[in-house]
């Protein structure tokens, strides 16, 4: 099934930045992929006021580690896919059961969807097309 993948878009959490798992991605991403999509996730976590700055060092950051690999050119747009994180999770979620000692697992009510505000995702979305 890799053979047929056309592009892989690439989360990476900008307020900690890349990650050993990111670099794991980035080697399938090679192997597998003509295209990368970079999405620098979790922006809502800069300070409003620091926010175009971190996300400016945060793409550079991506910049250099994509630099020797043919996705040197990759697009890269920064997002909040759940404005608030865990905090809007746990307001808009239900507890459906035990997974584990000690862990809930929770799932989001129909009814509280609307309530999750994003940020830039109209920009991945026309990344993507």
């Amino acid at each position: 099934g890799a053979q047929i993948i056309d592009m892989v878009l690439l989360v990476v959490d900008a307020f900690k930045g890349w990650q050993a798992q990111t670099t794991e991605c980035l080697v399938l991403a090679e192997l597998t992929s003509p295209h990368l999509v970079v999405a620098l996730n979790k922006m809502d976590l800069f300070p409003p006021n620091e926010r175009a700055a971190k996300l400016e060092q945060a793409k550079r950051a991506v910049q250099k580690r994509l630099a020797k690999t043919k996705f040197a050119q990759a697009p890269m747009v920064g997002v909040s896919a759940c404005v608030g994180g865990e905090r809007v999770a746990a307001a808009t979620s239900t507890t459906t059961g035990e997974a584990a000692a000690g862990t809930t697992v929770t799932s989001s009510t129909s009814s509280s969807l609307p309530n999750i505000q994003t940020e830039n995702m109209d920009q991945l979305v026309e990344l993507l097309r």
